[in-house]
């Protein structure tokens, strides 16, 4: 035994099981019972059992007779008075539509015929209510705003414009992405230079974009007050001027390169000069600066002196081959020495200490009247040091060797 089945018509949901001038049966049938343009719109019927719910919306379009009078053509539901009118006709427009996720749009569906045909709209076959119709002399202009976009609301959706006579329809793709940033400025090098004049610069521009989107690389030269310029770029309240340098050629990984060259440089070329990237969703710059001085300057091959963290590493490079060379030689020089020193010493018998000791003795006695045998009994001398001598002779130096 099936379940039964009860069914409810809604109208902009709210239901018309007690509405006045509308009758339902117990079989689901809508009457209505007399149709003015008031009724036109969309109902909604639920169909609800023990096992769920289902719904389908219906759009009912009434015409307006007093119109078609207006306009001498009078219309009849059968086909032999259908060539009094014109089948709808739908302004084209670009059908492909790509929006970031947050974002919004607004689809626009323009009509002619006669009599002017009423449009809906359709998400995936599924009528939409949430839709606004303008009505002109001789179209009908309906739009569909979408706001706060999310994946879900990618879809394809149908414009259906339709008269007594005919229907048209036409096809709208909408894709929701992930939001996408503008190209990154990866570096810029050198950030500085300074080079003599009649030599030449070179900057390098690193830029990364996200595939599938064009990118453009740009140089700019910033403007000072003085300098008047027909083409210009402003940014930030600044003015720069473009100069004529090749978009980059694609790296890897999605990585762009832009270079930068300033030959036969002149004092006039010193400034800042900009690195500029775009793509369809921003851009983002980056600065570098160039001083072309008079004389001759401490540089590279290209006569650049670049920034200060090259030449650093360039002279702690030079530091180090130093410092290895000098180590090199002293540990050569102390293993020659090493060498002699290895060889076994000869070490002073006994004997020559004794007659060292007693050479020593000697001196110190010298000039008095005694002799070495005897030196207790010598006389008590001027000398001021006597008294030290006889110290050092009372208790003898022990020398070791």
């Amino acid at each position: 035994m099936k379940p039964h089945t009860y069914i409810e018509w809604f109208k902009n949901n709210i239901s018309l099981y007690m509405e006045s001038g509308y009758k339902m049966t117990r079989k689901g049938l809508l009457t209505i019972k007399t149709v003015t343009k008031g009724h036109a719109g969309i109902f909604q019927c639920d169909a609800i059992n023990g096992f769920g719910t289902t719904r389908i919306n219906v759009l009912l379009i009434v015409d307006d007779p007093e119109e078609e009078n207006k306009n001498n053509t009078p219309l009849n539901p059968n086909a032999a008075n259908r060539n009094f009118g014109s089948p709808p006709v739908i302004s084209k427009r670009p059908s492909r539509i790509e929006e970031e996720i947050g974002g919004q749009t607004t689809l626009h569906c323009i009509a002619t015929g006669k009599p002017k045909p009423h449009i809906f709209w359709l998400k995936n076959g599924q009528l939409i209510e949430d839709t606004e119709s303008y009505f002109s002399k001789d179209r009908t202009h309906s739009t569909l705003r979408l706001t706060d976009l999310k994946k879900s609301d990618t879809a394809t959706y149908k414009c259906i414009a339709r008269n007594k006579v005919d229907e048209d329809t036409m096809d709208f793709t909408l894709e929701v992405t992930e939001p996408c940033p503008p190209p990154e400025i990866k570096s810029v090098e050198p950030p500085s230079a300074e080079i003599s004049e009649g030599r030449t610069a070179i900057f390098l521009c690193i830029v990364s974009t996200k595939p599938g989107l064009k990118l453009h690389v740009k140089w700019l030269k910033r403007l000072n007050k003085k300098e008047t310029e027909t083409s210009l770029f402003h940014l930030e309240g600044v003015s720069y001027r473009a100069l004529n340098v090749p978009d980059g050629t694609d790296t890897y990984e999605g990585l762009y390169r832009s270079k930068l060259m300033i030959r036969n440089a002149r004092i006039e070329d010193s400034g800042t000069y900009v690195c500029l990237a775009l793509n369809d969703k921003g851009f983002s710059f980056k600065n570098v600066t160039l001083t072309v001085q008079l004389g001759a300057l401490s540089s590279n091959s290209l006569g650049m002196k670049v920034g200060p963290g090259i030449a650093t590493n360039f002279t702690l490079a030079i530091a180090l081959v130093v410092i290895v060379a000098i180590v090199v030689v002293i540990t050569i020089s102390l293993y020659r020495k090493g060498r002699f020193s290895s060889e076994k010493k000869t070490v002073p018998t006994a004997p020559i200490v004794e007659n060292t000791y007693k050479s020593l003795k000697k001196s110190i006695i010298e000039g008095k009247n005694c002799s070495i045998k005897d030196h207790s009994s010598c006389t008590e001398i001027t000398d001021p040091h006597s008294k030290s001598r006889q110290s050092l002779l009372q208790n003898p130096v022990n020398v070791s060797l």
